[in-house]
């Protein structure tokens, strides 16, 4: 194969990793409303944010921790493409990407989503990467057994979008894929929304939310 021959294989993550001012500028709107992210912190189902330290956040009071130069962020955004790409020639489904955030005019209090694929036909697609360790924390394909604080999160997703499903395709240990299909639930999506709710109060207020635990 001489030089001329030689494909080039372009991936678009590699140009969407965001700039120092794009991140400054996506924190300082975050303070704005509750997102997917935000979700699992407000029900206590995270260990490496507690509800005080979004809080904190969300009032101006702290400045979020600049996760846009961590290595294991900047694989995950470059990775989403080939992820993406890897589940439609699995399942033979379509993918759109979805660049604008999507805003709830239900909510009674601001809330968005960032979503990361919509499903040509219904449904939302949500990417993860995760460690090849992390591997039991996923139940059998096909399932809803997902990990809680990522259950929240796609719940959020499509408690503002309307959707009716997510399917979620994590990519383990950078060689192995698995899909999850995470049907919306009414009854957490209504308990989660009343959580939401209270924890914007708790903002607007300058109110410290009282503590939660996992239990």
């Amino acid at each position: 194969m001489t030089e001329d021959e030689v494909e080039v294989v372009t991936i678009e993550g590699i140009d969407n990793l965001p700039t120092e001012e794009q991140v400054r500028a996506d924190v300082l709107d975050r303070r704005t409303f509750i997102g997917g992210s935000d979700a699992p912190v407000i029900l206590g189902l995270t260990g490496w944010k507690s509800r005080y330290d979004l809080y904190l956040e969300k009032t101006g009071q702290v400045e979020p921790d600049d996760l846009s130069e961590v290595e294991r962020v900047q694989w995950g955004i470059v990775l989403e493409d080939v992820v993406a790409t890897m589940y439609t020639r699995r399942t033979g489904k379509k993918t759109r990407r979805v660049t604008n955030r999507i805003i709830d005019k239900k909510a009674p209090f601001p809330r968005a989503a960032q979503i990361d694929r919509r499903i040509v036909g219904g449904g939302i697609l949500e990417i993860k990467t995760t460690d090849a360790s992390q591997a039991g924390e996923w139940g059998p394909e096909g399932t809803a057994e997902i990990p809680a604080h990522y259950y929240t999160q796609v719940q959020h997703q499509l408690a503002v979008t309307g959707e009716s499903f997510a399917e979620v395709a994590v990519l383990i240990g950078g060689n192995r894929m698995r899909l999850y299909l995470v049907p919306a639930d009414p009854e957490f999506i209504a308990d989660m929304t009343v959580a939401e709710g209270l924890f914007w109060r708790a903002c607007e207020t300058r109110v410290p939310p009282p503590p939660v635990t996992l239990d």
